[in-house]
Order: C-alpha cells, then structure tokens, then sequence
C-alpha cells in the first residue's frame, strides 16, 4: 500500500509515514518560511551590511599576507642557523670519530 502526500506529491509505504513527512517536512518548512518573510528594503539593508562587511575584511588581507611573509622569513633564518649549528656539530663529530 502506498499514500501519496497531497502538498509535494511524495509517495510514502504507510499513513504513518505520511504524517510524519508532513510534520517534519511541510510543517517545517511553512514555519521557516514565515519566520523568514523580509521586505525587499529589508533584504537590501542586510546585503548592504555583508559587503561592507566584506570590505573591511578584504581589506585586512595584504596585512594580513605580510604578516605571515614576515613570519616565514623569521622562520627561514632560524632553520638556516640550525643548519649551521648541526653542520658544526657533525665536523667535530666527525673529526672526533676519526682519532
């Protein structure tokens, strides 16, 4: 046996399925759909406020780029300093190993 919901056309097995995708699916929806109802202006107003939200945050990226360039630099230093000290560390090594 099959029933068929009258709002999407869904087929569903049982009544019971039947109600519970009409709970769960269309009565969410028309909630949501309520709650979310905003004029035009209102839609406007809050686009307008995520690209200039945007903006501030674009922005921020050069700073934001250089900051971690000047970090890698740092970093880069200090791994070449380190291989400084191991290739130290390796000719005293060596130069003991060898008497």
């Amino acid at each position: 046996m099959s029933v068929k919901c009258e709002i999407c056309g869904k087929e569903l097995k049982t009544n019971q399925g039947l109600r519970g995708h009409k709970n769960f699916v269309h009565n969410t929806i028309i909630a949501e759909e309520l709650s979310t109802q905003m004029t035009t202006e209102e839609r406007l107003d809050d686009l307008e406020e995520f690209i200039r939200e945007l903006v501030i945050q674009t922005a921020r990226i050069p700073g934001l780029l250089k900051t971690c360039l000047d970090c890698m630099k740092g970093q880069s230093e200090i791994i070449s300093y380190l291989i400084t000290l191991l290739k130290d560390v390796k000719a005293k090594y060596d130069s003991c190993s060898l008497q």
